[in-house]
């Protein structure tokens, strides 16, 4: 998959979760140099990946309770 059609699928995600009034956090709209300006306290996030598996799992559970 190429990593515009990936961007597509995530604005798609986005677009989505605004639509469903479902409020994400304000890391989850962060672009990669905003992340570099965060300091360690940020690195649990980071190290785990929790954007990613946050907008997932609020994508899944938006569609599965429509």
């Amino acid at each position: 998959m190429k990593r515009s059609e990936i961007n597509q699928v995530m604005r798609n995600a986005v677009d989505f979760v605004d639509e469903m009034n479902f409020l994400l956090p304000p890391f989850a709209y962060w672009r990669p140099e905003d992340w570099e300006k965060r300091g360690d306290e940020y690195n649990e996030i980071r190290d785990n990946m929790l954007v990613s598996a946050f907008l997932l799992r609020a994508i899944f559970t938006l569609i599965n309770t429509k």
